[in-house]
């Protein structure tokens, strides 16, 4: 089952030290989670350091996402004849 995470426990995650999240946490200490959850969206709309645009990262950006295992891996997945079956008896009928 999934957990659904309230909007005050969300809130409660928050670091309110973070610069642009103060007025987040005056608001939830005066107990006014409304204002609170209004102030977070301004945040996220009109935050400057969200960091890097959204590109496609090349395996070359993220060198730790490549590894020789994995690229072996792949090849052997490539590879593989997905439709011969060695065993009939042993896959299930759909």
């Amino acid at each position: 089952m999934t957990e659904v995470m309230s909007d005050k426990d969300l809130l409660d995650a928050l670091d309110f030290g973070h610069p642009g999240l103060e007025s987040v946490g005056e608001a939830m200490s005066a107990g006014d989670l409304g204002a609170a959850k209004q102030r977070l969206i301004a945040y996220f709309r009109n935050r400057k350091d969200a960091g890097t645009e959204a590109v496609s990262p090349e395996p070359n950006d993220q060198p730790e996402a490549f590894s020789e295992r994995g690229e072996q891996l792949c090849r052997e997945l490539a590879a593989r004849d997905w439709l011969s079956v060695a065993d009939p008896e042993a896959t299930p009928e759909r």
